[in-house]
């Protein structure tokens, strides 16, 4: 809830709650990150602004000292660090053994220094192993043949420090008391601007609570939503795999056809190329019965004009051979001119021009006939020569026929 959403009296019950509440004493910063750690954030893009805030309570001069505790002197060491870190070269620890032992010396806890170096334990001790002072007793020796090396005060120096510290605390004693209780208001107001800020974060901090409620609220809402999406999702997928299923069958099916297909083609293909093989020794056999054709008309052409030039007898009929199409419609044709010439012969009283007209008729339709057949069977060619060799073949046929009949009469 939002602080200009309270009432008066709302607002005066939430701070009588945060002063019965009490002041807090604000805990001292620790230190919580190591050596490691740091450099492995300062990798990962940390700022140094950002480390600050975050380990160090916003103070610098606190990163500055660590750093150098670490073996950190300056802004290079430490982008060294980062970059060998970044690349995974390992980096040694930067503390020598000499300044180890004049940190002992001055009196510092072993545990405490180890913290300050900013590594592991067990990386501690072993840098301790190696520098031979792992146990107690071998660093006490290691102490004790250090300190002839320590600068020792000469007795009279201690005996002038000792009487300047009394002489200061004489006269912190001898002050007025006056300073003291301007020294302790400073410290009640201090106290009183820290109650206040105290009361003023626990306020903050109600809000917050809130305010995190409703976000509770509408996590709820949207979990609730995200459920019922899921559901729709399992649905659609559901049906996705479905069709997946349907499609994948129809595409076998379909593989399968363009399979056979492809195959039919093939054989297709085998079968044209075997007709198209056929048809041109077709056409190599035509081409070589035209030729004797050709010349076996010439012959007759010759044969027959010396016939009729030499033997007496003979009655020529010329019928034009004019083109014609569709051979069952010249048959049909030929049909009802040989009913016309026979209705003409069957007459009482024949007569002769009549007659040889249906005849001519007659042959005319049978000549149409044949070279509407010869149109078929040799297309895109003239079947003038054709015909005529058929009729010329025909023709010599009966004349020997009809001339054994004679010599056997």
């Amino acid at each position: 809830m939002d602080s200009y959403k309270l009432t008066p009296e709302q607002l005066e019950a939430e701070k009588q709650r945060l002063e019965a509440m009490g002041p807090r004493r604000a805990k001292p910063w620790e230190l919580k990150i190591d050596r490691e750690k740091y450099l492995a954030e300062r990798a990962a893009g940390k700022s140094v602004e950002d480390m600050t805030l975050k380990h160090f309570n916003n103070e610098r001069t606190k990163l500055t000292k660590q750093l150098k505790t670490w073996g950190m002197s300056s802004a290079s060491d430490e982008a060294a660090e980062v970059e060998a870190l970044a690349q995974g070269v390992k980096t040694e620890l930067k503390v020598t053994k000499q300044d180890y032992l004049q940190r002992r010396m001055a009196g510092e806890g072993r545990a405490k220094i180890i913290r300050t170096w900013g590594v592991s334990p067990n990386k501690a001790y072993k840098q301790l192993e190696e520098w031979g002072v792992r146990e107690m007793d071998a660093e006490e020796r290691e102490l004790e043949l250090l300190a002839p090396t320590v600068s020792v005060a000469p007795a009279s120096e201690v005996d002038r420090r000792t009487s300047e510290m009394l002489e200061q605390t004489d006269e912190l004693r001898a002050e007025p008391l006056s300073e003291c209780a301007e020294i302790s208001g400073r410290i009640e107001q201090r106290a009183a601007d820290r109650e206040q800020e105290l009361a003023s974060l626990q306020a903050a901090v109600a809000l917050w609570k809130h305010s995190a409620e409703q976000k509770d609220m509408q996590v709820k809402a949207l979990g609730a939503e995200l459920e019922e999406e899921r559901a729709l999702t399992a649905v659609l997928e559901e049906r996705l795999s479905t069709q997946r299923l349907a499609y994948e069958g129809q595409y076998e099916l379909d593989k399968t056809r363009v399979t056979n297909l492809e195959e039919d083609r093939n054989r297709l293909k085998d079968g044209f190329e075997n007709v198209v093989n056929e048809l041109n020794q077709a056409k190599a056999q035509i081409g070589e019965l035209e030729t004797e054709c050709t010349v076996l008309l010439q012959t007759i052409e010759v044969a027959v004009s010396a016939a009729a030039e030499s033997t007496p007898g003979f009655a020529r009929i010329l019928i034009p051979i004019i083109t014609a199409t569709e051979p069952i419609r010249q048959r049909t044709q030929v049909y009802r001119n040989m009913d016309s010439f026979v209705a003409a012969v069957e007459e009482q009283a024949i007569n002769r021009e009549l007659a040889a007209q249906e005849l001519f008729a007659l042959v005319q339709a049978y000549v149409s006939f044949v070279a509407a057949e010869l149109g078929e069977l040799l297309p895109d060619k003239p079947v003038d020569e054709y015909v005529q060799s058929f009729i010329a073949h025909h023709n010599r046929r009966h004349n020997e026929i009809y001339q054994n009949q004679q010599a056997a009469g």
